[in-house]
């Protein structure tokens, strides 16, 4: 058997480490904004000098840890192949799948990424840019609306990805409904008149 790089070996403890404090301060950020960096550690299974090693301050692991989850709805449109279906079918896909990542965090959406102070959204233009390449193609082909402007949709999509989850979480709505209320709504906002 060969003999493992004891670099390699690190980078993949490394790896690891960092893996489990994302997860470790989305988990306690959700239940509590202000969860200490020591709570946070040991959730992770890590030593406080490891999470400083990683994270400087509390702030770059919050950031960190809104890239994380950011990062996880950019892996699900990515599986979509999007540019092969339908741009009505691919506006629904994303914002069904995009729904899942964010209802499986809805808590740390809610109280750590809606924040007012928070910029995850100018900071992620991958996604941005996806829903406007998917607006752009509808209006070339005519089943979306031309009218209005393109950088307006986007914004009117995901302000209504931010309505159905913050509706939801008042419990006024089962999440399954809020993601039909909100792919119904956003249709009929990009439909043509």
């Amino acid at each position: 058997m060969p003999e493992e790089h004891p670099g390699r070996k690190r980078r993949i403890d490394a790896d690891r480490s960092v893996a489990a404090i994302l997860e470790a301060a989305v988990t306690l950020m959700a239940a509590s904004p202000d969860a200490s960096m020591t709570d946070i550690a040991r959730a992770a299974g890590v030593g406080r000098v490891t999470l400083y090693g990683h994270f400087d301050s509390r702030d770059r692991l919050r950031t960190a840890a809104i890239d994380h989850v950011v990062d996880q709805v950019q892996e699900a449109f990515d599986a979509l192949h999007l540019d092969l279906l339908p741009p009505a079918q691919a506006l629904e896909q994303i914002l069904r799948h995009g729904w899942r990542v964010i209802e499986r965090h809805r808590a740390f959406f809610v109280g750590v990424m809606h924040q007012p102070e928070h910029e995850a959204m100018h900071r992620h233009q991958a996604i941005l840019h996806q829903i406007e390449q998917i607006i752009a193609r509808g209006q070339n082909e005519g089943v979306f609306r031309a009218d209005l402007p393109r950088p307006w949709l986007v914004a009117a999509c995901i302000g209504l990805v931010h309505a159905a989850v913050m509706y939801a979480d008042t419990g006024q709505i089962p999440p399954d409904d809020a993601v039909d209320a909100l792919v119904a709504t956003v249709s009929a906002a990009c439909r043509p008149n």
